[in-house]
């Protein structure tokens, strides 16, 4: 049995030549003939919650600041249960090491309190 693929990004160029483009800092050529939407961001096809969790574990390795995390957590904090950013974390700890994932969980409850200032205000 054969690994089921995900759905293809609606362009007309191959993964080789989209991870050529990527790597060479053009972006603009990677959407399909026609298409005026960008490829980076709304392309995605997982869902909502799971793209959070995405932008989640980047934020993490990068050891963004707050203001970051509240756009993630803090507009919809129904959307994403800080249950699964936890595990997000624990997922990518060995990768992005102990230091960021203190940073990470500060950050994250930071911007959960003030989703929760926001809803109670």
């Amino acid at each position: 049995m054969g690994r089921s693929r995900r759905p293809r990004l609606a362009t007309t160029r191959s993964g080789l030549e989209l991870l050529r483009d990527f790597a060479d800092g053009q972006l603009e050529a990677s959407v399909a003939e026609g298409d005026d939407r960008p490829l980076i961001g709304d392309r995605v096809r997982l869902s909502e919650s799971s793209q959070r969790l995405v932008r989640i574990a980047a934020l993490s390795a990068v050891n963004a600041p707050t203001v970051l995390w509240v756009t993630q957590l803090g507009d919809d904090p129904a959307g994403v249960d800080l249950d699964d950013v936890a595990e997000v974390l624990l997922e990518i700890a060995p990768i992005i090491g102990g230091p960021r994932l203190v940073s990470a969980a500060e950050q994250a409850l930071a911007a959960a309190r003030y989703a929760e200032d926001v809803e109670t205000t």
